[in-house]
């Protein structure tokens, strides 16, 4: 497995302090506030709500690590790296958000690391404590449309959409693919299948998007029966959420739905050991750890993902790798005649 070239200190691979106080300004919402202009200490002090001393210490801790700038008199200013980390319409803000759903995973991998991976414990259904927090399930949801802005919309690019005329988003969160495809293609219409959380803010969204005629919302558990008759059922970051029983049970939903002819879409991380010193390789290991131990899944090799599609009769019809570090992967539901094909 290739190593990275460069040895770390000691101190970027173990502090812990760094992370969560960045997450921490974010929430209070200290980067953000000094994105636009630079502000005196006092007075982001009065705006946050937070004494000034400690305020204080706060700022010269993020300054040192070159995430915001302070000068003599006390105004603080924000770097480039504050400003990407700060900016609330940005990848990171709901990522870091330690009120929100981000940070309750945070903290868990942080409490129950050790235990998964001794394989000391025992997970509960892992959808269930969201389903249960109206607030923490839409913050979730949040976060995976703000995730899924680095692959969408290359993905719906892809010539596969113009040759399908009904699609089954499974999983598909509050819509941030289903609806860009519907938008893109203008002769497709779609099913969305979610939990009870989701669908809601889905259905909303398609209204809000005038998408009412063309997409339908379905509560229903992707372990369960879901609607049938769709020319592709699609399973976007859906499968690395679950271990290999979970998943094989999803496929295979998937490929019962399906029409005669139809296909199942994966799009998913392909984990690789020639990525170890790059930065998708830091991105996909970690997610990795994260999902298994946060839900007992993880990110999948192609081999992993093409056996596990085979164990429920799918064979690999095409696969496309995109740039943002994801495969896209399409199954048929019947064995194909001569080898599998690769696309780019």
């Amino acid at each position: 497995m290739p190593q990275s070239t460069s040895a770390p200190n000691p101190d970027q691979v173990t502090d812990l302090v760094t992370p969560v106080v960045v997450r921490v300004a974010v929430t209070i919402g200290l980067l953000s506030a000094i994105c636009a202009e630079p502000t005196p200490v006092s007075q982001l002090a009065i705006g946050l709500g937070i004494d000034e001393s400690v305020l204080r210490r706060l700022v010269r801790f993020l300054a040192v690590r070159g995430i915001l700038g302070v000068d003599a008199n006390g105004v603080v200013s924000s770097t480039a790296l504050g400003r990407r980390i700060g900016d609330r319409t940005g990848p990171y803000a709901a990522r870091l958000d330690w009120s929100g759903a981000a940070g309750r995973m945070d903290r868990s991998f942080v409490e129950d690391c050790l235990a998964a991976l001794l394989g000391r414990q025992r997970r509960p259904d892992p959808w269930a404590v969201f389903d249960d927090d109206p607030v923490l399930s839409g913050s979730f949801d949040t976060l995976m449309s703000a995730r899924a802005a680095e692959w969408a919309d290359e993905l719906v690019d892809d010539p596969l959409w113009g040759r399908l005329g009904s699609i089954a988003d499974l999983g598909g969160g509050r819509g941030h693919l289903l609806y860009r495809l519907l938008r893109v293609w203008p002769h497709l219409n779609g099913v969305l299948v979610e939990r009870p959380g989701p669908a809601r803010a889905a259905q909303e969204e398609a209204e809000r998007l005038g998408l009412t005629t063309r997409a339908k919302v379905v509560t229903a558990d992707l372990r369960g029966p879901l609607p049938t008759g769709y020319d592709a059922y699609v399973l976007a970051h859906v499968l690395h959420d679950w271990n290999d029983e979970g998943a094989a049970v999803i496929l295979r939903r998937a490929a019962e739905a399906c029409r005669p002819g139809g296909r199942v879409v994966v799009v998913e991380r392909e984990l690789t050991d020639d990525q170890a010193s790059s930065a998708a390789g830091l991105d996909a290991t970690a997610q990795d750890l994260r999902l298994f131990v946060l839900f007992g899944g993880g990110e999948r090799t192609h081999d992993d993902l093409r056996a596990l599609a085979e164990s429920v009769g799918l064979s690999l019809e095409r696969r496309r790798r995109l740039t943002s570090g994801r495969s896209l992967l399409v199954f048929a539901r019947a064995p194909l005649d001569g080898p599998s094909r690769s696309e780019r």
